[in-house]
């Protein structure tokens, strides 16, 4: 009982997104570059991300 305690503790202290967005990075003929963030994109993008987020989560828990 005292081990499903310490996990329950484990998983509310977890990190967690909370938010995200496609961040491109382009580079001009002169070398400079900037950055564009994307936030409007088509759903399916989304919701493949979505899905995958929570794989990254545990994985970001166990690193820490």
């Amino acid at each position: 009982m005292a081990k499903d305690k310490f996990n329950e503790a484990t998983v509310v202290a977890s990190s967690r997104v909370s938010g995200w967005s496609i961040v491109l990075e382009i580079t001009r003929p002169d070398g400079t570059w900037y950055t564009d963030t994307i936030t409007d994109f088509p759903e399916h993008l989304g919701i493949t991300i979505n899905e995958w987020i929570p794989e990254y989560e545990k994985e970001i828990s166990r690193d820490k």
